[in-house]
């Protein structure tokens, strides 16, 4: 069986790595076709297709999609969490939620009988990244290293030193995800993981990429209220810029500032 390694040095891919996460309705009025496009256009080297309100066979077709793309392109590209869909469609892997069974993914990988198949799994402590490598995963994520700036979540940071704890814990490539930004990629890199995840950094590269084509943002009006909120508060010297400040036009507070903001369902679709 080849390791994580193994399948990223098949493909000329060397750590640290950058692995982009999807999040499609940030972008309301693009096409999610195009959108998993674009995602490939960008500086990652893995892409995450992590689309949780659709199917099982909705997100198949941009699964097949995203096979055909990473082919193309020399990217890894792993389905979130629809493990039966990775294998059918052939994808380079999949990544497992930490409450997602590792040892019945590693079966289902076994019964397919495909080579180079990756195994990830989020995780949220020494102990469960631990865990998660004797079952069998070829990687783990771990986070939120810091705040993260694409969501409100009740888990506390871990900071940076667990990164250097877990990787020299782990016999297999730690990457790390959690208000992670080119602000501070050479931090979390400097402590000895494979590679950064996010969500927002990714979009926020999406989004200049579209600027450039045709001179207008195309991120969700969510931000764009959110700026105007931010412009009105006096950073903290605990906030730190979003990737979408330039964007956006003023700095947007990271979580780190414990401004908690209600957002409208009609803002976010």
């Amino acid at each position: 069986m080849l390791t994580f390694n193994d399948i990223l040095r098949r493909r000329n891919l060397h750590p640290p790595l950058l692995c982009g996460i999807s999040h499609r309705l940030l972008f309301p009025d693009l096409d999610p076709l195009n959108y998993l496009e674009l995602l490939f256009q960008t500086s990652a080297d893995i892409v995450q297709w992590r689309e949780k309100d659709l199917s099982p066979e909705e997100n198949r077709v941009y699964v097949r999609r995203g096979v055909e793309l990473s082919k193309q392109s020399g990217k890894l590209f792993l389905v979130n969490s629809l493990l039966e869909v990775g294998l059918q469609e052939r994808a380079n892997g999949v990544h497992l939620t930490s409450g997602q069974d590792a040892r019945w993914a590693t079966e289902g990988r076994l019964r397919a009988a495909l080579e180079g198949f990756a195994i990830g799994k989020s995780v949220h402590s020494l102990a469960e990244a631990v865990e998660a490598e004797s079952e069998g995963v070829d990687y783990v994520l771990m986070g939120p290293i810091f705040a993260p700036l694409s969501k409100q979540t009740e888990r506390l940071p871990l900071g940076g030193s667990i990164l250097l704890e877990a990787s020299q814990a782990l016999g297999i490539p730690v990457l790390a995800v959690g208000g992670l930004d080119e602000s501070n990629f050479q931090e979390v890199f400097k402590k000895g993981v494979a590679g950064a995840a996010g969500i927002s950094w990714v979009q926020g590269e999406i989004d200049r990429l579209l600027y450039e084509k045709s001179g207008q943002s195309r991120l969700s009006p969510f931000f764009y209220h959110l700026s105007r909120i931010n412009s009105e508060l006096k950073p903290g010297p605990k906030a730190a810029q979003s990737p979408y400040s330039s964007l956006c036009g003023a700095p947007c507070l990271s979580t780190r500032s414990k401004i908690k903001i209600t957002v409208e369902r009609d803002m976010f679709p």
